[in-house]
């Protein structure tokens, strides 16, 4: 099943690597970032022509892997968002702080 995390994305399919196939299916259908992929089935993409169970692992592969390395954003607090937009800031920083595996 493909992640509802990876829904919003705008990331382009273009980062997932995919090879042949795959990418060429993604092309023809003119899906261009990995959200319009994550809001499809997978009953859909098998229903392609030409994309067989082959395609759909090495996406669904592909996918996993983006999502492992890039974490989606946490939403921001509904509190604090408030308090920004009544004092009237411009700017907000969010820093998020990933520990990579050795």
């Amino acid at each position: 099943m493909i992640s509802s995390n990876l829904k919003n994305s705008s990331v382009s399919v273009d980062e997932l690597g995919l090879h042949g196939r795959p990418r060429r299916a993604l092309d023809v259908r003119g899906i261009q970032t990995i959200g319009q992929l994550a809001s499809m089935s997978e009953k859909r993409l098998r229903s392609w022509e030409n994309f067989g169970r082959k395609s759909l692992r090495e996406l669904m592969v592909a996918l996993e892997e983006f999502e492992e390395t890039h974490p989606p954003t946490p939403e921001p607090d509904k509190k604090e968002a408030q308090e920004v937009q009544k004092r009237g800031y411009r700017y907000v920083i969010t820093i998020t702080v990933t520990r990579i595996a050795t």
